[in-house]
């Protein structure tokens, strides 16, 4: 049979609650189970668009909401998982990097202290390759996120990472800035 607008839109009215209500048992959060179910509806229709012929229309719209909120499931524990082992190395690195340990005294002394150390570690960090000197820069200057260095640079947040990690052990290795910290 071929599905139609119409059986769409029909569908739609009958069966939307229960499918909001069923993406919720499988995802646990309403705002997630209701932007899947609208999805699983925009791909029907688009189907219906395309002429597809479906036999089922009720058990293709449920088969295509599951297998969305499955790959949805999957992608969101990735990248928790992802996430929660680069916070733990990042933190260890971070923690004991030179950078963190820099005396930032006030006064006019203290600030040129502390222009000679950034001066220090921006000469460090010129042997290493543009993108992972500007991710530094945007992460520890300017503070942005992570994520906002992602977007900024238009990078993926795990490449930022990977940049970020080589230039913390670069200036944690690097012995003119050991002495600056100690």
């Amino acid at each position: 049979m071929k599905l139609t607008q119409e059986k769409v839109n029909e569908l739609f009215s009958k069966e939307y609650s229960a499918l909001v209500t069923r993406m919720l048992q499988v995802l646990k959060r309403p705002e997630d189970a209701e932007d899947m179910a609208q999805e699983a509806f925009i791909k029907l229709s688009l189907k219906a668009a395309e002429g597809y012929e479906v036999n089922y229309p009720r058990a293709f719209l449920y088969r295509v909401a599951h297998n969305m909120a499955l790959d949805y499931l999957r992608k969101r524990n990735r990248e928790d998982s992802r996430i929660l082992a680069t916070e733990a190395d990042v933190s260890e690195v971070e923690s004991s990097a030179v950078v963190e340990q820099w005396p930032m005294t006030g006064g006019l002394e203290g600030q040129l202290d502390n222009e000679r150390a950034l001066t220090q570690v921006f000469n460090s960090l010129s042997v290493l390759p543009g993108k992972c000197q500007e991710v530094f820069i945007n992460h520890k200057v300017h503070q942005f996120s992570y994520r906002e260095t992602a977007n900024h640079m238009g990078l993926s947040v795990s490449m930022v990472e990977k940049y970020m990690s080589k230039a913390l052990k670069h200036v944690r290795s690097d012995p003119r800035l050991l002495q600056q910290a100690a």
